[in-house]
């Protein structure tokens, strides 16, 4: 078995990767979005790459030949970083490929895996310098840039949307990081700090809240109460009154007398 390799021209022209991003905006929306500039890389290489596993053998003294045509492809697909040879032997249960494939694989004794490593290794070999050509050229190095510039972007919003909400990135900085929108800014600053200091009051009111004693007990806190019916409905009547006198908001309320009321005897009582 052999994999025979072809290389033909390609007769229609095709349009590389954009050259830039751009920064655009709706007259709607108060937000900087981006886009892929309509100006693109010219692609010289018309070449098309085809991949053809045969296997020869001699029949009643006859030489015969099967063959499979794996793929064909043109030059800048086979160098992109998405292409995958493992999508040309997963085919589609059922289809005319799916057949040709397994009757290829039966008539070589060899498994579609099998086939698949043969065949990988093989254009791998042919595929990889031109990988390393591609990756020189101004098309591939400003494609690159750009996919990190937004990948940057996509970060960097990430974590500003996390402070200060929801799609608010875009109101400041366009895809570029530049600040556009100072004033948005500001505002988001400004109400980051109200909520904060809002979340400061809200958690020092709830610790002076506990300190007085309400709502720090947990049922695991309370003592299995040894009194009688009777004992604990006249325990919690002296509490519900000694609560009403020496509660902070009254006048002549105590606070050091309501916590040890609340720490102790409220404990100590099961109440």
């Amino acid at each position: 078995m052999y994999l025979r390799f072809e290389k033909r021209p390609m007769k229609r022209k095709s349009q590389g990767f954009a050259k830039r991003l751009e920064v655009y905006f709706y007259d709607w929306s108060d937000e900087a979005h981006f886009r892929s500039s309509d100006d693109r890389f010219e692609r010289p290489l018309k070449d098309i790459y085809k991949f053809i596993l045969c296997h020869s053998y001699r029949d009643k003294g006859k030489n015969k030949k099967y063959q499979y045509v794996i793929l064909s492809t043109g030059y800048y697909w086979l160098v992109d970083e998405m292409f995958c040879l493992w999508d040309y032997f997963d085919v589609r249960a059922g289809s005319n490929r799916e057949k040709k494939l397994q009757e290829f694989s039966n008539n070589v004794g060899m498994s579609i895996e099998d086939l698949f490593h043969y065949t990988y290794d093989k254009i791998e070999k042919i595929r990889q310098p031109l990988v390393k050509e591609y990756h020189k050229t101004k098309e591939y190095k400003t494609n690159k840039k750009n996919d990190e510039i937004i990948s940057k972007y996509w970060d960097e919003k990430r974590k500003f949307d996390n402070k200060y909400g929801s799609d608010t990135y875009a109101k400041c900085y366009n895809i570029f990081g530049e600040l556009w929108n100072e004033t948005k800014l500001n505002e988001l600053k400004e109400q980051y700090k109200k909520n904060q200091e809002y979340q400061e009051r809200s958690r020092n009111t709830y610790s002076n809240y506990n300190n007085y004693g309400y709502g720090s007990y947990s049922s695991s806190s309370v003592s299995t109460p040894t009194y009688t019916d009777k004992e604990q409905q006249m325990l919690k009547t002296i509490y519900k009154r000694m609560a009403i006198t020496f509660h902070p908001d009254n006048k002549n309320g105590d606070t050091d007398i309501m916590k040890f009321i609340n720490s102790k005897l409220k404990e100590d009582w099961g109440i």
